[in-house]
């Protein structure tokens, strides 16, 4: 069996793709064109040891058009901001080539660009998707027009999606269907290796890839193998990090409802509104999480206590971009929750932004921004 090489840096839709051929194909399904000849495609794709390690999956030059391509399989609002730095060599690699003066006084022309994103994560996604850096900008300057906008355009190339794209290449919808026979076995609860290795003799034996397959057995098991492992890494990394973030958010819900002198079965009971939690997993958390009651506790007791939460509170803002986006989302469930539960007890507005404040080492204003957010929707 093959074992997994963590050095193998290539992927499977690069190597069906990496031919003229396939490439020219996939070109005529995205763009609606029908160019015959493969020796029009003039392949660009990126080097990484030549171009400081910057690496797409196929860029090529086709009828005065720069075209780049790349597969996907977790969706990432990332990629319009990746693509600028690919174009960007592309563009200086072409300029290069053809010894164009940048500092003349003459307009250089240069290929139109176009930039796909061919996603088959498991995350439900549309068709088709157009991503924007401009999404990415901050909005502090509404009335300020961006000097640059890039867009990528996500295709969904999963079973099911894009059926009218899938039957404009053959190859495409083979990829997508070798893809899918992986999963299914692991959904039967194959071993990875299991589920590669059946998922090329099933397709072999349908005819799909099957050229492709048979002479590159080896390498499609590496490759399946290298992949299916960083995502199975990330979605562990993930999980832990929500529920790392789910318990902080119902740790801050606890001892502010304890503040409020709510009772434990009233903890509880927003507990299980609030998180989604059993009776059994809400009664746990309130149990813990519960502070011991002291008799004459002053104002600057309860600042204290609330320092000490906060430090415990506080996120490392040095974890990969995963793991804070995912910290981020639940994060914002806790601090909805918070500000409902204190809403629903007629406190004051002002009091509330301070408290959100408090438990969650937020700015004033970032606090004011939440409550803003939460009142306009009428969540109160």
């Amino acid at each position: 069996m093959v074992k997994v090489n963590k050095k193998y840096k290539d992927r499977l839709f690069r190597m069906v793709f990496h031919e003229k051929e396939a490439l020219l194909a996939l070109y005529n399904a995205v763009s609606g064109s029908s160019f015959t000849d493969p020796d029009e495609v003039e392949i660009v794709t990126l080097d990484d040891v030549i171009y400081m390690g910057t690496k797409n999956d196929a860029a090529f030059l086709i009828d005065d058009i720069l075209n780049l391509y790349e597969h996907q399989s977790t969706q990432n609002p990332n990629m319009p901001l990746r693509g600028v730095f690919y174009m960007a060599d592309e563009y200086r690699r072409y300029i290069d080539k053809y010894r164009l003066n940048v500092y003349g006084n003459s307009l250089i022309r240069l290929p139109l660009p176009q930039y796909y994103v061919f996603y088959n994560g498991l995350k439900e996604e549309p068709d088709r998707t157009e991503l924007k850096i401009s999404d990415a900008y901050s909005k502090k300057y509404p009335d300020l027009v961006p000097c640059l906008e890039f867009k990528a355009t996500m295709l969904n190339i999963n079973i099911g999606h894009n059926q009218e794209l899938m039957e404009h290449c053959q190859k495409l919808k083979e990829y997508a269907q070798f893809v899918d026979e992986v999963r299914k076995r692991l959904d039967e609860g194959a071993r990875l290796e299991d589920a590669a290795d059946g998922a090329v003799n099933c397709c072999i034996e349908k005819g799909i890839l099957a050229e492709f397959l048979i002479a590159h057995r080896a390498e499609v098991n590496e490759v399946v193998l290298t992949e299916y492992d960083e995502q199975f890494h990330i979605a562990c990394e993930k999980e832990e990090s929500r529920q790392e973030g789910l318990e902080e958010g119902m740790k801050a819900l606890v001892e502010t409802c304890a503040e409020l002198g709510i009772s434990k079965a009233g903890i509880i009971q927003k507990l299980q509104e609030k998180f989604a939690l059993s009776h059994e997993s809400a009664e746990k958390y309130a149990e813990e999480w519960m502070p011991v009651k002291k008799a004459g506790l002053t104002q600057s007791g309860e600042s204290q206590t609330l320092t000490e939460y906060d430090s415990q509170f506080h996120i490392s803002c040095e974890k990969e971009d995963s793991r804070q986006e995912v910290i981020k989302q639940v994060r914002e469930q806790g601090i909805k929750a918070l500000i409902e539960a204190y809403a629903e007890l007629d406190i004051p507005r002002a009091r509330i932004a301070e408290k959100v404040a408090e438990k969650f080492s937020l700015s004033k204003d970032a606090a004011e921004k939440y409550m803003e957010t939460w009142f306009q929707e009428g969540r109160h």
